[in-house]
């Protein structure tokens, strides 16, 4: 669940960012015609679901840094754009990654926990069949409990 949750708002994310893209392109088109991104790439004669996919393909690429030299600005507000949109995906990408080493330490802790319960188990079916006292009962799962953790 965790995992879905992340995708989600990773998803939004890559999403706004791709509004956010769009709307600078909209707004820098009337300053600069001609240097502009989405007139460079002949995406503002498109239509919106070509411009939003060559967008948010546009926006992933140059936010994990895999071909930031095939998207690049064009104008003033476009590469300050650019500078948070890096600095933005940075971010997501480590929040990302220390979410995943998170879910995947939490995944063997589990494991531990269900193999230490395991032996408490069978250490306590074992003191049962030897009639093993209370008191020395407890002493060995206290030394168990100390070892294990």
């Amino acid at each position: 669940m965790a995992i879905f949750k992340a995708l989600c708002v990773l998803f939004y994310l890559c999403h706004f960012v791709t509004c956010m893209w769009n709307f600078v392109q909209l707004q820098t088109r009337d300053d600069h015609p001609i240097n502009n991104w989405s007139v460079y790439w002949n995406i503002d004669q498109k239509s919106l679901i070509y411009n939003y996919i060559f967008t948010i393909y546009c926006v992933l690429c140059v936010v994990s840094t895999v071909a930031y030299g095939d998207y690049f600005a064009l104008n003033d507000y476009e590469r300050i754009f650019i500078i948070f949109m890096v600095n933005v995906g940075d971010f997501l990408f480590a929040l990302a990654f220390g979410l995943i080493a998170s879910i995947s330490m939490h995944m063997s802790q589990n494991d531990e926990v269900r193999q230490f319960v395991d032996r408490m188990a069978s250490m306590d079916d074992f003191m049962s069949s030897f009639q093993i006292d209370s008191v020395h009962r407890t002493r060995v799962e206290k030394y168990m409990a100390y070892t294990y953790f």
